[in-house]
């Protein structure tokens, strides 16, 4: 079912495309034949009106929606072409169309009341527009987001952003048809192609929902389909397969602004599919497609199954191989373990005699430290003595803390030592101020970065004044040029249009003329004259007569009545309109626009309101906080920031070298002490005494450290004996076990065989059966199509029944199609 339902679709889709490319070669076609719209003639008797001759034209009929930027309609123009294919003189026709106009010749037709009328067609095709009031088959509304929020088209001008524009087209054209002994709404099956063009300089990164992108590297032509009502009509549910009733676009804005789009609705598709080739797809079991899925899994796992056998069968010989080896193995390890045994009992019994004697040892290590310890703690007493009494305070002294002491006393005295002491205090009174200073340079940095900033805002600023100025002035300087091209235009048309009314005017007063002197019509004088019937002397009595009539006031007035009206019509003002448009886009009428534009921007006024303008801007509230802005972001750059930090540590340095250049610090710097040398005299024999100290208590630990490391050697010796009895009772029955297994490898491989040949028979039964059985019932139904077949003829009944919006006559053939033009949305600021 899914697959018919893609097929049909993707048929959508290709006569939509055709139909759009024809549609809008009709559309230009419209155009041509607008301006050349001829004045409509008097009504004729109509003939009666034949339904069997309905039935040898047919009507084609274009609807023209000019709607809002929301889709919101605005107007609605309908164009008919009635072929007339068997050439018939009159055409009988139902409309409900206003303001009919012939827009390709001069066919008239009479009105018979309730929109019915007969065509004077004398065997033409009939080319007629008019207007209409009345609900579209389906209406399309446009909506609009940005940055997730919904706005208005007018809102979304000049914005930027990530926008999304979303076309919803809701389908009102349906019937109720009984299917399945049910009332169901079967709407026409309208397919909806919506085009529109992107400027890549505006919109980036532009996605589509159910349609199609193509990008000219400067352009962007978005192209989206959808079904409106198709899928309540198929009874599709929407979590199998939906069928598209919307077209959304997403792209970043910059500066947003859009031209119009156009939408294409035709139901021609399904009204061209024939019914009949559905009759043979009612019945159909919906399981097969599961058996189908089904079989193909199976299939596949025989045939894994297969290969892993395969595999299992070629790898035991390998298997086989690997077990002799391990049965080696295992035997040489069950040998050496039974020697680790062996080994393991002598080296119990010599840890625990080296363990005892240890013990002994380490019995008088307490006495041999204590006595050291009261002799440097002497020595270390009588230092302090000597340095009391010549002036210098020293904490107690330790063996431990005994020589930092004296490095410290001895730093103390030192010229280096007291230069960094004074350079370390003045460096901590200095950073204490960091911040005062970091703020003061900041500060300075601040005041520097600002001042670009406007100065480079100004600039941006100036230039956007000059292009909106520029604009306007273009603006009004094409105008002006316009209305004196359009003044031109006018005239040469009007030239035209009254020769064209006193041709025909003419024309008329020799037909009464000539009646009136010989009793012939036009036609009948003409050819006896040609056939030497008829004088000179009367041909020129007639002619006198005609020229007289034209410059009688009645005959004057008439002719400027008739210009006045042509001149009034909506064919001439189109046709003055597109003279008009073609001649503004030649090079004299651009050379023209162009010089008086530059002409103006260079004028003082223009001048001046530039620079008032941008000074306006400048101040307003909104530049100022883009000042701002701009500032705190360039101050919270990485450069800016390390050129403050540079700045900061440059003045901190000055100060700092400034400080140590004063006369406070230089005078603590004056000397140097003598005591230096006699207190490193002092440590050195301290140091000496520590040396036989330390060496002493190491000794000690040592021995200590001993004793209980034998002592864990020897508990480690009896689990290590333990173990190795272990491992040599696990060593025989892992060599046992081996043996066992070796023994078995002939029935493994004879069991393997026979598994592979068993799922060989499988795969190859299930790949006969899948394809004698199964596939050949898949093939005859195509899926499970039950119900749908109805649903599906009674759409293309209910489209081949669409044939028409603004009226038809019965009998007669007919289609219809729709194109919606939508406003486009401008960002032109007016200042």
């Amino acid at each position: 079912m899914k697959n018919n339902i893609i097929k049909v679709l993707a048929l959508s889709l290709c006569a939509l495309l055709t139909a759009g490319a024809v549609s809008g070669a009709v559309l230009a076609m419209g155009d041509n034949e607008n301006k050349e719209n001829k004045q409509e003639q008097p009504a004729v008797s109509a003939a009666s009106d034949n339904k069997e001759k309905d039935k040898e034209v047919s009507k084609d009929e274009t609807v023209y929606v000019i709607a809002g930027a929301d889709g919101s309609v605005k107007k609605i123009i309908v164009s008919d072409w009635i072929k007339n294919s068997l050439g018939e003189k009159t055409i009988g026709d139902s409309t409900s169309l206003t303001d009919v106009v012939n827009v390709k010749g001069n066919e008239a037709f009479t009105e018979n009341g309730s929109g019915s009328r007969v065509w004077d067609a004398e065997g033409n095709d009939i080319y007629y527009q008019g207007n209409i009031d009345k609900e579209l088959p389906v209406a399309m509304k446009v909506s609009y987001t940005l940055g997730g929020k919904s706005v208005s088209p007018d809102e979304l001008k000049g914005k930027s952003g990530r926008v999304t524009i979303r076309y919803d087209y809701e389908n009102k054209q349906y019937e109720t048809v009984r299917i399945n002994g049910k009332d169901e709404k079967i709407y026409v099956p309208f397919a909806m192609l919506t085009g529109m063009i992107l400027d890549n300089d505006t919109f980036r990164n532009v996605q589509v929902s159910n349609g199609k992108l193509i990008n000219d590297g400067s352009r962007t032509i978005v192209a989206g389909l959808a079904f409106p009502g198709l899928q309540e009509n198929l009874g599709i549910d929407k979590e199998v397969f939906e069928i598209p009733d919307y077209i959304e676009i997403t792209a970043d804005a910059e500066n947003f602004s859009m031209g119009m789009t156009v939408t294409l609705a035709t139901n021609e598709l399904f009204s061209q599919l024939s019914p009949d080739r559905l009759n043979d797809l009612g019945d159909i079991n919906g399981s097969l497609g599961e058996l189908s899925d089904g079989m193909k899994q199976l299939i596949d796992g025989s045939s894994k199954l297969y290969d892993g056998l395969c595999t299992l069968l070629d790898k035991s010989g390998e298997l086989a191989d690997g077990i002799d080896k391990l049965a080696s193995g295992a035997k040489a390890l069950k040998d050496g373990v039974a020697e680790l045994d062996g080994g393991v009992e002598k080296l119990q019994d010599g840890a625990e005699k080296l363990s005892d004697g240890l013990d002994t040892l380490a019995s008088n290590n307490d006495k041999l430290n204590g006595g050291a310890k009261q002799v440097f703690e002497s020595l270390l007493s009588t230092a302090k003595t000597q340095l009391t009494e010549a002036g210098l305070t020293v904490p107690d002294m330790t063996p431990d803390n005994y020589a930092a002491v004296l490095d410290q006393v001895i730093d103390s005295l030192d010229d280096e030592k007291v230069h960094a002491q004074a350079l370390k205090t003045v460096t901590d009174a200095v950073e204490a101020k960091r911040s005062y200073i970091t703020e003061q340079v900041t500060a300075a940095v601040k005041s520097q970065v600002d001042a670009g900033v406007k100065e480079a805002v100004l600039a941006e600023v100036e230039k956007k004044v000059t292009a909106a100025v520029r604009t306007q002035v273009e603006a009004k300087v094409t105008g002006a040029v316009r209305d004196e091209v359009e003044a031109k235009v006018t005239e040469a048309v009007k030239a035209e249009v009254t020769a064209k009314v006193t041709e025909t005017v003419r024309a008329s007063v020799s037909e009464k003329v000539i009646m009136a002197a010989t009793g012939m019509d036009k036609a009948s004088y003409e050819q006896a004259v040609k056939a030497g019937l008829v004088d000179a002397a009367t041909q020129g009595t007639i002619n006198g007569a005609i020229n007289a009539q034209m410059e009688t006031d009645e005959v004057k007035q008439a002719v400027t009545q008739n210009v006045e009206a042509q001149m009034g019509s909506d064919a001439v003002k189109s046709a003055i309109e597109a003279q008009t448009d073609a001649q503004m886009q030649n090079d004299t009428a651009k050379q023209a626009v162009l010089q008086n534009t530059e002409a103006k921007m260079s004028s003082d006024t223009v001048k001046a309101l530039i620079s008032s303008n941008t000074g306006e801007q400048m101040e307003s509230k909104e530049v100022k906080e883009i000042i701002s802005q701009k500032t705190t972001e360039k101050m919270n750059a990485d450069d800016i920031k390390a050129i403050i930090a540079q700045k900061t540590e440059e003045q901190i340095q000055k100060a700092i070298t400034d400080a140590m250049s004063g006369e406070e610090v230089q005078a603590k710097l004056a000397g140097a002490s003598e005591g230096a040398k006699k207190i490193i005299a002092l440590k050195s024999s301290l140091d000496s005494y520590n040396d036989f100290y330390l060496g002493l208590q190491s000794y000690t630990g040592g021995v200590a450290q001993a004793a209980n490391g034998t002592k864990e050697l020897k508990a480690g010796t009896d689990k290590l004996k333990s173990g190795s009895s272990a491992l040599s009772d696990g060593a025989g029955k892992l060599y046992d076990g081996i043996l066992t297994l070796k023994n078995g490898i002939p029935a493994l491989r004879d069991g393997v065989t026979q598994l592979r040949d068993g799922s060989l028979s499988l795969s190859d039964g299930l790949k006969e059966f899948n394809e004698k059985g199964v596939q050949r019932i898949i093939d005859a139904v195509d899926g499970n199509l039950s119900g749908l077949a109805e649903r599906v003829k009674a759409t293309i009944d209910v489209s081949k029944k669409y044939r028409n919006f603004s009226g038809i006559s019965d009998g007669m053939d007919g289609q219809v199609k729709f194109i919606y033009r939508t406003d486009g949305i401008d960002n032109t600021i007016i200042r």
